[in-house]
């Protein structure tokens, strides 16, 4: 018998950032203009990284296809959306009338799995412009990623659910017959770059990221949130020969939060220039308000509004510091 953890908590206010988001972000565009990014990225085979696409509005509008090619110039993929547009969901609050702002996880979305370098573009069907074109490099894995990824993943994606739906390639293709994947990450490679997603799972209140400001400052600092919730409901799955079965338990919830928070500050130390940084100093800034460690928080929080690169993020952390910092000038006078 093997016990592998999944950790999730019964108490996740909102489903909001799924598995493995790290924004490889450009910069806010003024109204009436539109810089199309990126032009280059970089990132490891099957990484799930999610890409901010930054495109003329109006190709919102027309049916295209995403067309990739080698470095010879072979063409190796052509995939088209069902609907119009470019496949990439829709941000409103980073869009104008002139540029539109998209997510989508484009290597995996296109199925370039293997390492390389790409030029993708995405054609309208009326031949009117188009995205990119965008240079990818799928570096080669080396160390720890490589085992991570020749030994989990790779098996992961040759599952077709997981294909179907790769935002849940963490899970190994939601297979409940086998311990998750991601649990096996934390378990066997907690130092590799694949961890840091893993990280993004579980961890407790990186799942209210788009949650209100004022909310947030509520329900984890000012309704103190270790009195209302004690204990912390831990989902493990037990896995003996083919068969698993799914248990939970207890644990007292600062031990958990703490536990969770110092896994990512360990982490961070190794890893400080992880895509997927911001997002776990917002973690951390969660866990440490809920724990009564407001400074922790505020240093968490201050990181990101200096060094985040996505827009959404950076301006939630900006948001939140002033909250606390007025709300601390206001105990204190």
């Amino acid at each position: 018998m093997r016990f592998l953890k999944t950790f999730t908590l019964c108490f996740l206010l909102a489903t909001i950032l799924s598995p493995g988001v790290a924004a490889q972000s450009a910069k806010p565009v003024k109204h009436g203009e539109c810089r199309q990014e990126p032009r280059f990225l970089t990132q490891l085979p099957l990484e799930p990284t999610l890409v901010r696409l930054q495109f003329p509005a109006r190709f919102n509008e027309q049916r295209g296809k995403w067309r990739v090619t080698d470095e010879s110039g072979q063409l190796v993929a052509e995939e088209g959306c069902r609907g119009q547009g470019p496949c990439a969901g829709y941000y409103k609050k980073e869009s104008t009338k002139a540029c539109a702002v998209g997510y989508i996880q484009l290597a995996l979305y296109l199925k370039l799995v293997k390492p390389g370098r790409y030029t993708i573009q995405w054609i309208p069907k009326s031949g009117e412009g188009e995205i990119g074109p965008i240079s990818l490099t799928i570096k080669e894995p080396v160390g720890a990623d490589k085992e991570v990824y020749e030994k989990l993943l790779l098996s992961a994606w040759g599952n077709a659910i997981a294909q179907a739906d790769w935002g849940g390639w963490l899970e190994g293709g939601y297979q409940r017959d086998k311990p998750s994947v991601y649990s096996i990450i934390l378990e066997k490679y907690p130092t590799s770059t694949y961890a840091g997603y893993a990280l993004g799972l579980g961890q407790g209140f990186h799942m209210i990221l788009d949650s209100e400001p004022k909310y947030v400052v509520k329900t984890l600092w000012q309704q103190n949130y270790i009195q209302v919730h004690p204990k912390a409901s831990i989902h493990q799955k037990v896995v003996e020969g083919r068969k698993a079965r799914e248990v939970w338990q207890t644990e007292p919830m600062p031990k958990y939060l703490e536990d969770q928070r110092s896994r990512i500050q360990n982490y961070l130390v190794i890893h400080p220039d992880h895509p997927r940084r911001e997002v776990m100093e917002l973690a951390v800034a969660f866990q440490s308000l809920a724990l009564g460690d407001k400074d922790t928080a505020l240093r968490a929080l201050e990181w990101v509004s200096k060094n985040g690169k996505t827009p959404k993020w950076k301006k939630q952390a900006i948001d939140l510091l002033k909250l606390l910092k007025a709300e601390r000038s206001g105990a204190n006078g």
